[in-house]
This record gives structure tokens, C-alpha cells and sequence, in this order.
């Protein structure tokens, strides 16, 4: 090999390797450009968690203000309530402790007499002429016919409705007169004692304040897919018992998934003694629901370590006594939920969901059977 044929062999072979570095090296930059997104986005993952977990903190926190509960209490008819269930007439009270039958009639006249739902709200103008009557539970009203108002923006809150917890405020305009009118969505369950309408998230607020009002063992639990209610303890049947107020549910805890066609994903309670994970209650973790979960936190450690270290927080506020007492309640329900999850629970004849409009909760696909 002449001297012209090795220097081009010794340039063939520098130049492919000069190719193999800048490969390895665009390997490198991608796959540290990948790996440095997809920390990102696990760490906006749990980010967004961890505020969801605060928000429903900040929620259960503020049922413990004695003025807020004695608010609420005076809203309540305890005399009555207790009449009714008395009286014996609710099927549902059958067979249950005066304390839980309580707590059915007491769902029944939240619903059906105390708060009322609002796809939409009634034109501000008092004189709009454009209105219907309406039967409202077991009430009649006059209000501005709903095909009439048209959601047309979401806005910042005012001063005055950021007092009371308000992140938006949902603006209508009524055709009929032309007048806008503003729909804040409060988050302050003492000002919803007093507006007495909302959807589900207004709906436990107030019912589980009131709960709690009335020495109940209360839990605000939180939906991931959108929903929220409320969990009362029950001495007599040592369990947390599903509660309902925007459908007036008793212990239906799987009303949402077979019912309502709800795919859920976490459901997470919080009461003032503690966070739990209580999925498992309101939908079997089959494959599914697994691939759903880890869609929002892909870290199941992180999820279990998040829940608990907010458990330690609250507990520090109790004594050693009641700790023991919520720790041997802990162990329970985790056995409970477990056999729950592996077992087949007998399906009750349950409603699709029956607030709000058809349309509305047609969109949402929570018709359930009734399409």
C-alpha cells in the first residue's frame, strides 16, 4: 500500500470516528433532554398532587372554627329532623342507629328543602321579565328561564368574593334582557350557608360543615375526576359510612363507578385526625384504574409518603390517646378496603346521576343507565 493509499485509509477511518463521537454525543443530549423532561413532568405530577392534598386540608381545617359550626347549626332543624326519624317513614332508616337514621333525613332535607343546585344562575336584573316558575325540591320558585343565560367567560374575582375563598367566577349573559350576571364559586362554607345554591363542591362543603356542627366524624373527600361529598363515622357500625348531599346517597360508596360510569382514579379523604387513600371504597383497583392513577403520579411511594407525612401533621394536634384510637381505626378500614377490593360486591339497583340538567350531565357521561 503506497503512501497516498494509507493517508486516505487513515482519513476514511479519523472521519468515522469523528461521525461515531457526534452520534454518541446527540445520543447523550437526547437522552438527557428526555430524561430531564421526564423529571419535569413527574415533578409537575407531584407538584399538583401535593396542592390538591393542601386544598382539601385547608377545607377540613376550617370545619373545626367554633363560629363556622355554630353557623351552622342554627340553618339546622334538629327537632324536626329528629321527629322524622322518629316517625319511622324512610325505608332507608330501617335497621339503622338513631344517629345514622339521623343523618339519612338529615341528607333528605338538605337536598330536597335547605340548598338547591345551579346549572345556571338567575339574571341579576330584578325587573327582567324573562323568568319561569320552577319547582325547586319540594318549593316553587320564579326564576330567569335557564335557556335564557349564557355562560360567556370565566373571570378573577372581585375583592369582596376573594374573602370567601373564591379562585373564579363563572360570567352569564341573559338574552332576554342583555344584562351579565356573575356566578362566584365560593369556597367558604359559612357564605354558602348563607347563597344556600351551588354544584357538588359547594354541596359538601356545606353539608359537611354541618356534619360537623352536629358532632359528627367528619370527612370531606376529593374526587380526582371531579366530584366531592362526604363521609360520616358510624359508632354503631365502626365504619365510615358514604355520604351524599347532591343526591341525598346513603352508604352507596359505588353509586359513581357502576352507576354513573365514573372511571375514577384517587379518592382521598380528609377528616381533622387524618388523610386517607380510600379508592378502593368507590371502585375495585383493577388494571385500569392502576394505569389512570399512575397517569397523575407515577410514583406510588411518592403518593403513600404525601398522604402519610400530612397524617403526621394533623396528628401532632391530638392527643396520644386519640392517636391510638385513629391508628387501630386505620388498620381496620385498610382491611376492610381490601376485602372490598377483592371481593365482588352485590350491585344495587342505583341512579345515574340526578343533579343538574340532562344536558349537563349528559356531557359529563354520568347518566348511567338512564341514557
Amino acid at each position: 500500500m503506497n503512501s497516498d493509499e494509507l493517508l486516505a485509509r487513515q482519513l476514511q477511518e479519523e472521519e468515522e470516528r469523528l461521525m461515531m463521537m457526534m452520534s454518541e454525543r446527540r445520543r447523550i443530549q437526547t437522552t438527557t433532554t428526555t430524561t430531564t423532561t421526564e423529571q419535569n413532568h413527574h415533578h409537575q405530577q407531584q407538584q399538583m398532587f401535593l396542592s390538591r392534598l393542601q386544598s382539601g386540608l385547608e377545607t377540613i381545617t376550617k370545619y373545626e372554627d367554633e363560629m363556622a359550626r355554630a353557623c351552622a347549626l342554627s340553618v339546622v332543624p334538629v327537632e324536626e329532623l329528629e321527629k322524622r326519624v322518629k316517625e319511622g317513614k324512610e325505608p332507608k332508616c330501617q335497621g339503622l342507629s338513631f344517629k345514622d337514621a339521623f343523618i339519612v333525613e338529615l341528607l333528605k332535607w338538605f337536598k330536597h328543602e335547605y340548598f338547591s343546585w345551579c346549572d345556571k344562575p338567575n339574571c341579576s336584573r330584578e325587573t327582567c321579565s324573562f323568568s319561569v316558575q320552577e319547582e325547586v325540591g319540594r318549593k316553587t320558585t320564579v326564576r330567569t328561564n335557564p335557556a335564557n343565560m349564557q355562560c360567556v367567560d370565566t373571570v378573577a374575582p372581585s375583592e369582596e368574593e376573594r374573602v370567601f375563598g373564591t379562585s373564579r367566577v363563572e360570567l352569564y349573559a341573559c338574552s332576554g334582557c342583555g344584562c351579565q350576571t356573575r356566578f362566584p364559586r365560593y369556597n367558604d362554607a359559612v357564605k354558602l350557608l348563607e347563597t344556600r345554591t351551588g354544584r357538588c363542591g359547594e354541596f359538601a362543603n356545606a353539608f359537611s360543615l354541618i356534619c360537623r356542627a352536629l358532632d359528627y366524624e367528619t370527612r370531606y373527600i376529593l374526587d380526582w375526576t371531579d366530584h366531592v361529598w362526604t363521609e360520616i363515622w358510624s359508632p354503631s357500625q365502626n365504619r365510615w359510612i358514604h355520604c351524599d348531599s347532591c343526591e341525598a346517597a346513603f352508604d352507596e360508596p359505588r353509586l359513581y363507578s357502576e352507576e354513573w360510569g365514573k372511571s375514577l382514579s384517587f379518592v382521598v379523604a380528609f377528616s381533622i385526625d387524618g388523610v386517607a387513600d380510600v379508592s378502593k371504597r368507590y371502585q375495585k383497583m383493577d388494571d385500569e384504574m392502576v394505569g389512570r392513577r399512575r397517569a397523575i403520579v407515577q410514583d406510588d411511594e411518592f403518593v403513600s409518603k404525601a398522604i402519610a407525612r400530612c397524617t403526621e401533621v394533623l396528628q401532632t394536634r391530638i392527643d396520644v390517646a386519640r392517636r391510638e384510637i385513629v391508628r387501630k381505626r386505620n388498620e381496620d378500614e385498610r382491611e376492610e378496603l381490601k376485602v372490598l377490593d377483592m371481593g365482588e360486591e352485590e350491585k344495587k339497583n342505583l341512579p345515574g346521576r340526578t343533579t343538574g340538567s340532562l344536558e349537563w350531565r349528559r356531557a359529563r357521561g354520568e347518566l348511567g343507565d338512564n341514557k
